[in-house]
């Protein structure tokens, strides 16, 4: 399943261009490909002319990956350093069936499209990947054939569409992505079905599990350093060392790793060196590190590694990176960080603090005779954040109307305090609860596919505490949104 990609680098005068169609939120957030390679990194903004027009410079980027998120929707496009800009067009009122391409690139880039594939989430028990393949009555034999069924059939095409004419570069890069893509579904799944196995009594688990887990973690696929074009490769080796490694296979040195501390970024250390080769140990600590510290927690022994992989790495040009992500000065040994306690504003109103809100129904009882527009997020999630920004006119509009504002947030107790201060410094007057573990699974059986949760999700239930709109539009839609909330008020 290995793959060889080469990376070229060019100086030409590269953008990528695009015409948008009833944009409403005046920017798109983009992540460029760092020399190639995907490496976890704040998205930037770019901004949307008027006229619906944007366009991102691409001076010096290797071939790789651009990532693009538009009004809560995401497309990658391969880029390629050339003199002919590359683009897109779309319609946002129906953006999938709208989205075309232009530029030398776009057959590749519609093919592209046609690969289905859901999106990465991370920092809690919703963490893995959102996929259809967990069944936890399904043999380990029949989820391994179907998850290599995809994986050849996907192959299949690329080799087939390639005869066209494709890019040997971003043939190379799609075929990566599609191995790494299908690897990290079936490790997500046999860790799933281990975890479920922990529960029950007598603990029962098929070894075949662990059989096929093992002969997915190849080390031609593990040392596999072109694959890192994907973000699946990252989201792979972190499955390896974390899941695999640390949690199945119990090599740990720490009985009980202290979160707070970051402890456990001690293990995912040691493991890295142990079982993977130096190339691929750069990039592992890198993404895994940058990953981390997008949750903007910073625990001081991560801290600590960023330093540790500078003096590991000194010539690394990802030290910028996690310099940057992470700052310049780690604290010194056994130093802790005190979060203050937050005073939140008026307005601002925490439920669960007297008697933990286990349901939905116990959560939606307190609000009869009222509207409901329930926001589930999480603090690590980036469309959640930039949604935010446009509760400002959904304030206005709620006022004094007969409509809740309530946010539920889906991150574990840990993260308490980066939650609260979220709250604070985004002003969301409403109510707020931090989603209990039983409330939590509610919302995952109900709204999600029994083992993951899209996020930001968003629901309107009517005055009698009844499910009105399963997908209801976001903050950013707010005309739209409007609409829909006003239906339910009369």
């Amino acid at each position: 399943m290995g793959f060889c990609l080469l990376f070229f680098t060019s100086f030409a005068q590269q953008r990528f261009v695009g015409q948008l169609e009833n944009a409403k939120a005046g920017y798109l957030l983009v992540e460029r490909p760092f020399e190639g390679q995907y490496l976890p990194n704040r998205p930037e903004k770019v901004l949307i002319g008027q006229d619906g027009q944007f366009e991102i410079d691409l001076n010096g980027v290797s071939a790789g990956f651009l990532l693009l998120r538009i009004e809560g929707q995401k497309v990658r496009a391969f880029v390629q350093p050339g003199d002919e800009p590359d683009g897109l067009t779309a319609d946002l009122k129906d953006f999938p069936n709208s989205l075309r391409f232009t530029g030398p690139l776009a057959e590749e880039n519609a093919f592209l499209q046609s690969l289905q594939r859901y999106d990465l989430t991370g920092g809690n028990q919703l963490s893995g990947i959102y996929n259809s393949f967990f069944n936890q009555t399904e043999s380990p034999k029949e989820t391994w054939t179907k998850v290599t069924d995809y994986l050849e059939s996907e192959q299949k095409l690329l080799k087939k569409a390639a005869k066209n004419g494709f890019s040997k570069a971003f043939e190379q890069a799609v075929a990566n992505d599609i191995t790494m893509y299908y690897n990290s579904i079936f490790g997500s799944v046999a860790y799933m079905q281990w975890k479920a196995a922990l529960q029950r009594n007598p603990y029962q688990f098929d070894a075949g599990w662990s059989n096929y887990w093992k002969k997915m973690t190849t080390k031609e696929c593990l040392d596999n350093r072109a694959a890192a074009v994907s973000e699946w490769y990252l989201v792979f080796l972190a499955q390896y060392i974390r899941e695999y490694q640390l949690d199945f296979m119990k090599d740990s040195e720490f009985a009980d790793a202290d979160i707070e501390r970051g402890e456990q970024f001690l293990e995912y250390d040691r493991l890295i060196w142990k079982y993977l080769q130096p190339e691929v140990q750069e990039y592992a600590s890198a993404g895994i590190y940058a990953a981390a510290a997008l949750l903007e927690k910073h625990e001081p022994i991560l801290l600590e590694l960023k330093d540790k992989f500078k003096a590991d790495f000194p010539e690394s040009k990802f030290n910028p990176v996690l310099a940057e992500l992470l700052g310049n000065n780690a604290p010194q040994n056994g130093q802790t960080t005190v979060e203050p306690v937050v005073e939140f504003a008026d307005g601002i109103h925490i439920l669960g603090q007297d008697e933990e809100i286990n349901s939905l129904k116990d959560l939606l009882s307190r609000f009869r005779g009222k509207v409901v527009y329930m926001d589930v997020w999480a603090t690590w999630c980036t469309p959640c954040m930039f949604e935010f920004g446009h509760h400002g006119p959904l304030d206005k509009f709620a006022k004094g109307k007969d409509i809740v504002l309530l946010y539920v947030s889906v991150d574990n107790e840990e993260r308490l305090a980066r939650w609260q201060k979220v709250i604070q410094d985004k002003h969301l007057t409403g109510h707020h609860v931090l989603a209990s573990l039983p409330l939590r699974d509610e919302l995952i059986n109900q709204f999600g596919d029994g083992a993951n949760l899209a996020l930001p999700t968003y629901l309107i239930f009517d005055k009698k505490g009844k499910l009105a709109v399963r997908d209801a539009k976001q903050p950013s839609h707010n005309t739209l949104l409007f609409n829909q909330l006003s239906e339910f008020l009369k």
